[in-house]
């Protein structure tokens, strides 16, 4: 099931960690513009995921309100859903 999640408006990109662990496919602002979210439709319908890129700073922050044997998991879905390389940003 492909899902798009709607942030809060001047939501920052502290959603998107939880957004992957919701399994969401992408990730629109409230106060985007149109095209915006017709364009993050189109990328899901493409089995693309609309999402930015989780900084290591918010998987760090995500990581430490985690259990030690349950941080795998959270970067596994961190590799799954974001395009390759894009966690070096």
């Amino acid at each position: 099931m492909q899902r798009v999640g709607e942030p809060p408006p001047h939501a920052d990109t502290s959603f998107v960690v939880p957004g992957l662990v919701a399994g969401l496919d992408a990730l629109v602002n409230k106060a985007s513009q149109p095209r915006e979210l017709f364009e993050a439709i189109r990328t899901v319908a493409r089995g693309e995921v609309a999402l930015p890129a989780p900084t290591p700073a918010l998987l760090a922050a995500a990581g430490r309100t985690l259990a030690e044997e349950d941080l795998p998991i959270l970067g596994m879905l961190a590799a799954l859903r974001v395009p390759r390389g894009a966690l070096a940003a």
